[in-house]
């Protein structure tokens, strides 16, 4: 709007207020699922705050529009509608006004109802009456059912005729539904000549559906009642529609809107056009490869190429915060903020995310979760939080570019400010948009019901599928469920069974997981045949083993007949008939001592047979029924520690040794179990901690070293790398020598020769090579056969000149007893190991170090290899090289020499041959990484 022209006043003219907003429902508020999506529900309470009244105009009746409207929690006086606020509903029949009162109404005459119902009796339409809020028909179909079930319409009373029919309450309106097709060629056609000169008139609002209504009622007219009650001048107000139904209303409004998806004569009649509901998808990011089930692997659809999920577990749709927990870490954007946290989780190497939840949080008013920060991290700060201090230095090329943008938080309070809905809206829309984020930004997404004894649903078998089958309706409803959740989201149907005191069979009046299994599964395939993964947990073993905590697929009678465990082959035996059947994954949970408090029974080779004829057998033998047999995919679905009970430490090395199926984890009874999800993100899971420390400001790298398959490739490759540069030092350094096949041209190799290798090392890591274990067995191979087919061949030659610096006198010490014990091969990972001193490095660059530790020495390592004393071979260099070294023994400045030497002597005593620097043993994290050094070198 215009400001004051240059001629007036410099004050401002303010900007008119819109009154009223006039919504139609079908094709403008609800999208094609007939769902309210979370940024229309937003804009609604935020027009609401401003003091704009938002009234409905629709053709639903006034329960279905609050039903629609409940999902998306824009039920209430003070929201969108209730009973008590003003609305057009049924065409316009409907009327009411302030409080909910009734303001017009309108019926037809009972002889077109009766007409009606005779001639869909013999044409086989689908007809129903409305009796203002409540329905009834002659036939209760299946088009009737979906009236209600997709429509929220009411669900209608089946009655025996007419008679009955018209007995009751007048009826308001009639609707026939059938296939557009029939619709728009039989239906229509037939009525609008039928209805003429009868008081009545066909509408129509969606192609599927045809309306009789009295004659001369519309929304416009209804809209007109209501604006007279509240005293609303026609030209100021906002009306928004698509179907023919809504072309009075929104010509005659101050400000018509037609939806993209509106017909030609509601386009052609309105002031604007916007986009469609179903056209505004949320940003799609770089979404992974979907997948899909063969055998004991995850594999993507397109290509069958094998796909291993490292996951972590991060809550707070199961706790009543109504979002995932740790937002408050602090004021800057690189631990407090929604997106920057998912794209440094992505930088770690995790592919997917579990998200807990229960029924009845999703159902609760989202808390307000925008903070403020005063810190926007950039992303190369991002990028160096994800480098673990002890193993690297900081990142200086630029990071990868995030799938999604991230969002600016540079303002005041605009942290999270993106995430919906605001306060009031239901946590279903912020779980709905977070599952779309994290599949757009590339994550696979576990949903997970995690009651944990909060909720008591899965006691009952039917409430049980029923609430499952609304939420999966919520997240196959959203309008890129088949271009981008399938394959992507997986459901994990019951958390840890064993914490609800639930087993295989019904228990204390509890269903059993079968039954509860069994009925989720077909309820969910029904909704979406072909798209669902499903994760089972197993329980109600854990008198053999321990088996708890998810753990329990025991299906050898002798084993259940022993221990009194209960059964798990009518499970998969009735699964084995499942059309599902490939599209199920089987997910124990596996703890420690100091979360299952077996202190008896956690590692060793009878713990990891117990963990083979639980679930280990189906990823590898797979279960057998009647002459078929079917292998399942295993994945961890938690496991993790604080790192600080020295029995936890031993049960996850055995557990990572079983993983990995190496050494004595190589039992035989299972294949490597490569997919897991880490027990957790969150700081505040108080047995375990997180993968943050209490502040939820600082990664703990404890536990992120702690993943099983992929463990470490990252910093092996970098030691590998590290090494050969030390090598190439060695062998090339001007400063001490050029004992090379090269010559006098080593020196001017090293830079082309580094700039290669970096070259290499960014190929790899942005390949994600880095984290392949076959890359890194090949990597191995290369690096052993450079180092014995050239390192030996270059150091086994001789030029015959070379050049030395000057003479250092050899004292003895711990670094030459070492080195003279080491000999040849060692020597370079001894070099590599001191370079990378944390304690030593900052004093003494890397090639400074190289060169006092060669004139400490004193000798090459031909030399040390022939066990040589330094200058035996004096005789046979030239004459130059005696010359200059005969004058640099006669200098004046050997004492000199020998009193620095010393002091390398006793440095290399005190610091750099103890080992890393005492004064960081009192570090918390450096001590526990300490203490899981002989466990990641054993795994």
């Amino acid at each position: 709007m215009s400001t004051a022209s240059s001629t007036g006043s410099s004050r401002p003219r303010r900007k008119p207020q819109v009154p009223l907003v006039a919504l139609d429902m079908d094709g403008t508020l609800l999208d094609g699922s007939s769902r309210i999506r979370p940024e229309s529900a937003a804009a609604i309470r935020a027009a609401t705050a401003l003091g704009v009244r938002v009234v409905l105009a629709t053709g639903k009746a006034r329960p279905a529009a609050i039903a629609a409207c409940r999902e998306a929690g824009l039920e209430g006086d003070e929201l969108l509608v209730s009973l008590r606020t003003p609305g057009v509903f049924l065409q316009g029949l409907a009327v009411h006004g302030r409080k909910g009162q009734q303001l017009s109404d309108a019926a037809l005459p009972p002889a077109v109802v009766g007409q009606a119902f005779s001639w869909a009796g013999e044409a086989g339409i689908s007809c129903v009456a409305f009796l203002g809020d409540e329905c009834a028909t002659l036939k209760l179909t299946s088009e009737l059912r979906e009236l209600h079930t997709r429509y929220y319409e009411p669900l209608a009373a089946e009655l025996a005729g007419v008679e009955q029919l018209l007995a009751g309450p007048a009826v308001r309106k009639l609707l026939f539904m059938s296939q557009p097709e029939l619709v728009a060629g039989l239906v229509e056609p037939h009525w609008r000549q039928a209805l003429q000169g009868q008081g009545a008139e066909v509408m129509q609002a969606v192609p599927n559906m045809l309306e009789v209504v009295p004659a001369g009622v519309n929304k416009w007219a209804g809209l007109q009642v209501l604006l007279e009650h509240l005293g609303v001048p026609a030209q100021d107000i906002v009306a928004v529609g698509d179907g023919s139904n809504d072309l009075q209303m929104v010509a005659n409004v101050g400000m018509g809107v037609a939806m993209g998806n509106a017909v030609d004569q509601v386009k052609h009649a309105a002031a604007a056009v916007v986009s469609s509901n179903d056209d505004d998808q949320p940003p799609r990011g770089r979404p992974a490869a979907p997948v899909e089930l063969r055998g004991d692997q995850f594999v993507t659809v397109a290509d069958g190429q094998p796909v291993a999920m490292h996951g972590v577990n991060w809550f707070g749709f199961n706790n009543r915060m109504t979002f995932l927990n740790g937002l408050w870490a602090g004021q800057a954007s690189a631990n407090s903020d929604f997106a920057a946290i998912i794209w440094q989780l992505k930088l770690l190497g995790f592919n997917a995310i579990r998200l807990p939840f229960l029924f009845d949080d999703l159902q609760a008013p989202a808390q307000p979760i925008q903070g403020y920060c005063t810190h926007e991290s950039t992303l190369p700060e991002l990028a160096n939080r994800t480098v673990d201090p002890q193993y690297s230095v900081a990142i200086r090329r630029a990071p990868p570019t995030p799938a999604v943008p991230l969002p600016r938080v540079a303002e005041p309070g605009s942290c999270n400010k993106y995430i919906p809905p605001l306060a009031g809206g239901k946590t279903m829309e912020r779980f709905l948009w977070t599952v779309q984020w994290l599949v757009s930004n590339g994550f696979y997404v576990l949903i997970d019901y995690h009651p944990m004894g909060m909720e008591k649903t899965s006691y009952d078998a039917a409430a049980f599928v029923e609430a499952w089958k609304q939420v999966w309706s919520a997240v196959s409803c959203l309008p890129n469920f088949r271009r981008d959740m399938v394959g992507r989201v997986f459901v994990d149907i019951l958390n840890e069974p064993d914490s609800q005191w639930q087993a295989w069979q019904p228990k204390d009046g509890k269903a059993g997981m079968t039954e509860l299994y069994l009925g989720v599964m077909d309820a969910l395939w029904a909704l979406t045949p072909g798209a669902p993964i499903f994760f089972i947990n197993g329980g109600g073993q854990g008198a053999y083993a321990g088996l708890n905590w998810g753990n329990g697929f025991v299906t050898d009678k002798g084993l259940i007949e022993e221990w009194g465990i209960t059964d798990a082959n009518p499970f998969f035996q009735a699964l084995m008939e499942r059309p599902y059947l490939s599209r199920v994954v089987i997910s124990p949970h596996l703890y420690g001592p100091s979360v299952s408090h077996r202190k008896d029974f956690y590692k060793g080779p009878e713990w990891m047979e117990s963990l083979d004829k639980s679930f280990g057998y189906l990823g590898k033998e797979g279960y057998c029924y009647q002459g078929k047999c079917h292998v399942f995919p295993i994945a961890v679905g938690e496991f993790g520690s604080k790192f600080e009970n020295p029995e936890d430490l031993a049960h996850l090395a055995d557990l990572a040794a079983y993983m990995n199926a190496q050494g004595a984890g190589n039992t035989g009874g299972h294949k490597p179990v490569g997919n897991y999800f880490y027990w957790c993100y969150n700081a505040n899971s108080g047995d375990t901690g997180g993968l943050v420390d209490d502040s939820w400001m600082n990664l703990q790298w404890v536990a992120l070293l702690t993943r099983f398959n992929g463990v470490g490739y990252t910093f092996v490759l970098a030691g590998f790398l590290k090494i050969v540069t030390v090598g190439g030092l060695a062998a090339s350094s001007p400063v001490d020598t050029a004992r090379t096949a090269f010559g006098k041209a080593s020196p001017y190799l090293m830079v082309p020769v580094g700039l290669a290798m970096c070259w290499v090392a960014k190929q790899v890591t942005d390949t994600g090579l880095h984290e392949s274990k076959r890359f890194l067995q090949y990597m191995v191979g290369v690096l052993v056969l450079l180092y014995f087919g050239l390192v030996k061949l270059m150091f086994k030659y001789e030029p015959d000149s070379e050049w030395v610096r000057r003479p250092r006198p050899r004292l003895p010490g711990p670094m030459s007893d070492l080195r003279a014990q080491l000999g040849d091969k060692d020597l370079l990972a001894g070099a590599g190991a001191l370079a990378d001193s944390r304690s030593y490095q900052p004093d003494k660059p890397g090639r400074e170090l190289y060169d006092d530790v060669a004139w400490y020495e004193g000798r090459y390592p031909s030399q040390l290899a022939e066990g040589r004393p330094r200058g035996s071979r004096g005789a046979e260099r030239s004459a130059r090289m005696s010359a200059r070294a005969a004058a640099a023994a006669g200098s004046d400045t050997d004492a000199e020499y020998a009193e620095y030497a010393a002091g390398l002597d006793d440095y290399l005593r005190t610091r750099g041959a103890a080992g890393p620097d005492p004064d960081r043993a009192d570090r918390p994290v450096a001590a526990k990484v300490a203490n899981r050094r002989s466990y990641l070198s054993d795994k």
